[in-house]
């Protein structure tokens, strides 16, 4: 379960997408509350079988930056 509590909130939606981190076309799944991603759990799919990498499991800091 991802830190600091993410998975225990309830959550508004969830969006099925594939990471945008390299090419290998991982299949993933945001769960969403309040228009802001909560955690990210893998999809089965050809290229990852339901398992994430570091980066596509926990990377998705950068969607919040302000800078964006």
């Amino acid at each position: 379960m991802p830190a600091r509590g993410a998975g225990l909130e309830t959550i508004d939606k969830t969006v099925d997408s594939v990471c945008p981190f390299c090419g290998v076309g991982c299949l993933l799944t945001y769960h969403v509350k309040n228009n802001a991603i909560k955690f990210v759990t893998g999809r089965d799919g050809p290229a990852n079988h339901g398992r994430l990498c570091v980066k596509g499991r926990f990377g998705f800091d950068y969607i919040h930056h302000p800078h964006r």
